[in-house]
């Protein structure tokens, strides 16, 4: 057998405590990111936490068929959802009144993601989690998808096991070590996706199966005590050391990931062999509290800081932190006592037929909800109609750099095609999200052109490469390799520059680009300016016009430092061009907000499609120039 049997509703204080942790982390994390720099880190406990229990207690009857796999599903509907309902309705009313459409649309597609329990996928699609987190109140909810979808994905293993019991364990540890070596792999060239999908946080609950079928074959019975505190103390050093040494810039799955895991398995391994004073930090009254309600308090801690955090337009802090902080533990107590406690007591959800009907109501909410938010754009008809150009121009924003199914098949790669031209000496626009805006009207010049268009796949400006921690070396390595394997023979540079603005690290990163062999194109800047921004003119909307108060003087002297830059590094290399956009987007003496009542910007510096056309004019000789040279002499990469 692959385990001994265990009791299978028999409360564990120890895990408890571990939960107590786990969520105290995150919320400290959301709550105070300053005091607890890597609390995120909750999450991962949860997930290992998650693995033992549900070892604990369902693994061996699930073989030994004395419950069905079925069953076992109603159970985690029961436990799960009714919470999660209320917390899902609750907040979809809330942002209806308090969201704008822009923000809305983005709460529609998180929330139509709840009915396929795919919003980690929807979230990935959006960005990175640290990216406008508190704009998305349901954001929190990304490992509940993580957990439901380890679920289903549950019924393999009982299979295996009932197949060929000994090797499965064995199986399970091989399989855990794949995925820590293919999370390592991914973490640096897309950090993204290793936070957010599945094949690279399962390892963690299979830690926690590990744990659970050691636990239940007596692996730590026989410790010495002294040994037990030992690991035991080891593994709280380990839990602290993870959430308070830690940050999103300086973490990985090798360092805080894989420590943090391990202080959890530990525990759970020894947690019977522990001293009553060291067992004492997790079964006291508090974290037995924290404990039980964890769950409850998760779900329902992140909707008011996201909330207050749209209201005000900055986070919560000092005494509005706590309280809202506060908050969140209120309304996870009484989620607690009114719907997670009640629903695994309640003699009507033992029924199989009210369970499926609970779920099926929940996911028809989660899809008719999404459904309806995204169909009206946002409640957008709710505004009046001057107001409504300035609004959807908000909304309008790329949907992603790359699409799914163009970075499935350029895996390997750090580059993606944005239009259907084959061929060598493409262009590659390599920069941050000013790249991304302008992605469909290049795509559409190249093709009139017959040029084939590239853009970068991770948002990272050139002089992020090894300074950023979504842009670290080994993106700008393959980048590197791309260029060759594509035949690129141009690379544009396009960016938001920081101010004040180092020439230093540009003319670096320019120089390293050049070693490729390609044709350097640097863009100057772009306009910035908080009269360019929609929300701007959202508090006088009949102010608005095609000129903006942004003069071209001003802009001018913003951009004069990196112009400056470009221009002296073009100076030094005979093939590089610098292209300047202010002709066009600013062709008088002021900069334009809209051409024919038509916005050009979606914030404050960030354009909306009409203003990406309209920069494509800048291009247009460089296509032109691109598409005479295709059978020229041999770019970057020819042999």
């Amino acid at each position: 057998m692959i385990a001994t049997r265990a009791p299978s509703d028999t409360r564990l204080p120890v895990v408890d405590g571990l939960r107590a942790f786990a969520v105290v982390a995150v919320v400290l994390f959301h709550g105070f990111p300053g005091l607890v720099p890597g609390g995120y880190i909750g999450v991962d406990v949860f997930f290992a936490i998650s693995g033992f229990v549900i070892a604990l207690r369902y693994l061996e009857p699930l073989i030994a068929r004395e419950i069905s796999i079925g069953t076992f599903f109603l159970r985690r509907v029961r436990r799960l959802v009714p919470a999660y309902f209320a917390v899902l309705v609750a907040t979809t009313v809330a942002a209806a009144f308090i969201m704008a459409p822009k923000d809305l649309l983005r709460f529609a597609w998180s929330l139509l993601g709840q009915s396929f329990y795919a919003q980690n996928a929807v979230f990935w699609f959006q960005g990175e989690y640290f990216d406008a987190a508190l704009r998305k109140p349901l954001l929190h909810t990304w490992s509940l998808a993580i957990e439901e979808q380890f679920y289903l994905c549950f019924p393999l293993l009982i299979l295996a096991a009932r197949w060929r019991p000994q090797l499965t364990f064995y199986a399970g540890l091989l399989l855990a070590v794949a995925m820590i070596a293919a999370a390592t792999i991914v973490e640096p060239i897309s950090p993204k996706t290793s936070f957010y999908w599945l094949p690279f946080r399962a390892w963690e609950f299979l830690a926690g199966i590990g744990a659970a079928i050691l636990y239940m074959r007596g692996f730590a019975r026989n410790l010495p005590p002294a040994v037990a505190n030992a690991i035991g103390i080891a593994a709280i050093l380990g839990l602290l050391a993870s959430a308070l040494l830690f940050d999103e810039e300086s973490a990985s799955i090798l360092t805080q990931g894989l420590l943090a895991i391990t202080a959890t398995g530990a525990i759970c391994l020894v947690q019977s062999r522990l001293s009553a004073s060291l067992a004492a930090l997790f079964t006291n009254g508090v974290s037995q509290h924290f404990g039980r309600i964890s769950y409850s308090w998760y779900l329902w801690h992140w909707p008011p800081l996201s909330f207050v955090f749209l209201l005000q337009g900055q986070p919560a802090q000092g005494f509005a932190a706590i309280a809202l902080t506060l908050l969140g533990y209120g309304l996870g107590l009484v989620s607690w006592h009114l719907l997670e406690r009640r629903a695994s007591r309640s003699s009507a959800l033992a029924k199989p037929a009210r369970t499926i009907g609970l779920l099926l109501a929940f996911l028809a909410f989660a899809a008719a909800a999404g459904t309806a938010l995204i169909a009206s754009n946002g409640f957008l008809q709710r505004y009046p109609l001057r107001e409504r150009p300035l609004l959807t121009a908000q909304m309008d924003r790329p949907d992603g750099r790359c699409d799914f199914v163009t970075r499935l098949r350029n895996w390997r790669g750090q580059i993606c095609p944005v239009n259907d031209v084959d061929g060598a000496n493409g262009i590659l626009f390599l920069g941050d999200s000013h790249v991304e805006m302008q992605k469909t009207a290049l795509a559409e010049l190249g093709s009139r052109y017959g040029v084939p268009i590239y853009i970068t796949k991770q948002n990272c400006r050139i002089i992020d490469f090894g300074v950023d921690r979504n842009c670290r070396l080994p993106v700008w390595r393959q980048i590197e390799r791309d260029i060759a394997r594509e035949k690129i023979g141009t690379v544009v540079i396009v960016a938001l520059w920081p101010e004040p603005f180092d020439a230093a690290p540009l003319t670096a990163a320019l120089d390293r680009l050049a070693k490729t062999g390609v044709r350097v194109v640097l863009e100057r800047p772009t306009p910035v300016s908080e009269s360019l921004s929609p929300e701007y003119y959202m508090t006088r909307p009949d102010a608005w016009s095609d000129r903006s108060e942004y003069s071209r003087a001003a802009h001018a002297e913003q951009a004069r430092s990196v112009a400056t830059a470009m221009s002296a590094w073009a100076a030094r290399h005979e093939d590089a061009i610098v292209l300047d956009p202010t002709p066009i987007l600013c062709p008088g003496d002021a900069c334009l907000y809209a051409k024919a009542s038509e916005p050009l910007y979606s914030d404050t510096h960030h354009l909306t499609k009409v203003g990406a056309r309209l920069l494509a004019q800048l291009y247009a000789p460089l296509m032109q120039t691109v598409a005479r040279d295709k059978d020229a002499k041999p770019k970057a990469g020819d042999t």
